[in-house]
């Protein structure tokens, strides 16, 4: 039996952040209810590329989930839709900074109708402070926490990566929040709430480099160069990262380049023992 069998999640997300954290459960086991606004639904319908007249990325975000199309600008919407929280285990949204509130659908006024109610909100800056209001999009996240100038080649400026790293990465953190809140809601028997914002999302993933998280969060003022296709490790050497590429296409058989200024360090020999590692 899945692990999430029996959990039900209700869905007010659209887009990529939100909708990926809620598809990870899916594949989980918890039954997901996708609420959406006529008469369009989720923005992401209308993309491309079309598969059979819809649209593929929307297919991959929310296949597995079930649909509730409900106008949630009218009392008998809301009402609705609130005659559903006591039957569910987690709330997820990604709205613009005060929609749920304004609606009546916040955490505080559903809490009181379900106590053991996971309320998790997805957005650019979180709920508070003073860019709560402020729209984010995944583009946005990349060139505030500092992805953008570290990706791309040396002199040609900053690049945003090719996926939406950081809404993906924000939905899977999400998720990841929620499994935490069930287990501790199994001991407590309380719920409660997760205010989660792909703005820190970005200098979060690049932990493992403590210089570009001072730049990113204003500590210092230079911003690191972008890397190219090398990698700075552990031992201060740059080597080229084409080390995954040889080893996805040979299987550790083939050719494994490893330069540093004449030597190499075989800091990847148990990676692949049979990589041949060359000045």
């Amino acid at each position: 039996e899945p692990y999430l069998a029996g959990v039900r999640v209700l869905d007010f997300t659209q887009y990529l952040a939100g909708p990926s954290c809620t598809r990870l459960l899916v594949e989980l086991g918890a039954e997901v209810i996708k609420v959406e606004m006529p008469p369009w639904g989720d923005p992401t319908r209308a993309g491309v590329p079309r598969i059979n007249g819809r649209a593929g990325g929307f297919i991959q975000q929310n296949r597995g989930k079930r649909s509730l199309c409900v106008d949630l600008t009218t009392p008998e919407g809301l009402d609705l839709v609130k005659a559903l929280v006591p039957h569910v285990d987690v709330l997820v949204e990604n709205y613009s900074h005060g929609v749920m509130a304004r609606r009546g659908m916040d955490y505080e006024t559903l809490s009181a109708i379900n106590p053991r109610l996971i309320y998790a909100s997805v957005s650019g800056f979180g709920q508070d402070g003073p860019d709560a209001a402020r729209p984010g999009v995944d583009q946005i996240a990349q060139g505030m926490g500092g992805l953008m100038s570290i990706t791309g080649e040396p002199g040609q400026g900053p690049m945003r990566v090719g996926i939406p790293i950081a809404d993906l990465t924000s939905g899977l953190w999400v998720a990841i929040g929620i499994l935490s809140m069930l287990a501790g809601r199994a001991k407590t028997g309380n719920g409660g709430y997760l205010d989660a914002f792909t703005r820190v999302v970005v200098p979060a993933v690049r932990a493992y480099k403590p210089d570009l998280i001072m730049v990113a969060s204003g500590f210092d003022a230079s911003a690191p160069d972008p890397l190219g296709r090398q990698m700075v490790t552990s031992e201060g050497y740059r080597r080229m990262t084409q080390m995954m590429m040889a080893v996805a296409d040979d299987v550790c058989g083939g050719r494994l380049v490893v330069t540093h200024e004449g030597g190499y360090s075989p800091v990847y020999v148990p990676f692949c023992g049979l990589a041949v590692l060359e000045a």
